[in-house]
């Protein structure tokens, strides 16, 4: 399902590795982690938030159903105001302030996006070095923003901490179908070090992508938003 409000960052080649390439044009001098911090933090926050939306563009346009809904359901969701959307300098003080403790703060990465479930609502949180990481390793970013949009539809349908761990093998498995839909559409991509580093965990395990997990799709309740289905 095409996204009005994000056809501003559609690409214009195909491609895991050009999926910020209408934002990188924009900013031509934000290159560096010290080149954003060189920036008012306004327009630290207008970068970050304008390299996620590309990154969820690329995946709510994607011609790959699966990818498509996922992107699609994120964005929805955002726009609904079922996911709050939060841009932070500090990832791990973030994480403190909204309840987590010092140990299980400083695991997660200060330049990937996170989506944090607490209290019952969810809040996708990005980091402004994020922008860099998808200026230099875009198959990095995308693979995170699919991985916190599986996460994210799960929240929605309320299957975010189901039996079995199935939501973080559903995630896993979401990002093994973009490095294989990817791969079939590009494949020179297979040759690059960042998809090799991430397909370990996910397409090695996943070869199949979401279709080698059982259950790995599934319907939407018919009480819940149908740009989620």
């Amino acid at each position: 399902m095409s996204v009005p409000e994000l056809e501003r960052y559609h690409p214009s080649e195909r491609g895991l590795t050009h999926a910020f390439d209408s934002v990188i044009a924009l900013f031509p001098d934000i290159a560096t982690v010290d080149d954003m911090q060189s920036q008012p933090i306004e327009e630290q926050v207008k970068v970050t938030h304008m390299y996620t939306m590309a990154g969820i563009s690329f995946l709510a346009n994607h011609s790959d159903l699966y990818i498509n809904t996922l992107g699609t359901a994120m964005i929805s969701s955002i726009l609904q105001g079922q996911i709050a959307f939060a841009l932070t300098e500090d990832m791990q003080s973030t994480l403190v302030h909204m309840g987590l403790s010092d140990v299980d703060a400083a695991q997660h990465s200060n330049v990937i996006p996170l989506l944090v479930n607490a209290n019952e609502n969810a809040t996708l949180i990005v980091p402004t070095p994020f922008a860099i990481t998808a200026r230099e390793k875009p198959i990095i970013a995308t693979s995170n923003l699919m991985a916190t949009c599986s996460l994210g539809r799960d929240f929605i349908n309320g299957r975010l901490e189901d039996k079995n761990d199935m939501s973080q093998k559903r995630t896993r498995a979401s990002v093994a179908q973009l490095l294989l839909v990817s791969a079939r559409e590009i494949p020179k991509i297979v040759n690059d070090d960042t998809f090799q580093s991430i397909r370990r965990t996910t397409l090695d395990v996943y070869p199949q992508g979401i279709n080698s997990l059982p259950g790995g799709r599934y319907n939407t309740p018919k009480n819940q938003n149908p740009l989620t289905n």
